[in-house]
């Protein structure tokens, strides 16, 4: 299903205030290796999606007990499309998508100005009692992350340690 942007979005609310989860290492693991996804949706047209952005939580680890961000949001194409003046919006007989358009479409007016429009901007905090990670942990600690392409020719003391394959 197909939903429009509703001219004015209003009337969005978090479902929860409050999320609770075991404070273990699958928790430490998902705050390093995942962002927290905040996606802002029109009330008035279905839920409809306005737009995404990103927060890390890593922080609340160790470091802070709360995370606020100026977070810019990526606009759904519908939402995207608002920063430009509407001609079938003023013109009525334009509605009409039966009809085979009479003139070649042209550039909408933009209702900003210079190259682009502003950003969206949402404010997004996250608060916690008291920091996340564990207390052992709190002068010493280190989030590894490695990435690779292929290893090959590894000595045989190393892949007989584990499942491995002719590949």
């Amino acid at each position: 299903m197909t939903t429009n942007a509703s001219p004015e979005p209003s009337g969005w609310e978090f479902t929860k205030e409050t999320v609770i989860r075991l404070q273990n290492q699958d928790l430490y693991n998902d705050m390093v290796e995942r962002p927290l996804v905040v996606s802002l949706r029109d009330a008035a047209a279905d839920n409809a999606p306005i737009g995404t952005g990103e927060i890390s939580l890593v922080p609340l680890l160790h470091d802070a007990t709360e995370v606020s961000l100026d977070l810019e949001l990526k606009l759904a194409p519908d939402y995207y499309a608002k920063w430009w003046k509407d001609d079938e919006a003023d013109d009525p007989k334009k509605k009409d998508k039966n009809k085979a358009p009479a003139e070649p479409a042209k550039e909408r007016e933009p209702l900003f100005e210079g190259d682009a429009p502003p950003p969206t901007i949402l404010t997004v905090s996250v608060k916690v009692e008291d920091l996340v990670g564990p207390m052992e942990d709190r002068e010493c600690w280190t989030i590894l992350t490695l990435g690779m392409e292929g290893v090959f020719a590894l000595p045989e003391a190393l892949t007989s340690l584990g499942v491995t394959s002719p590949d």
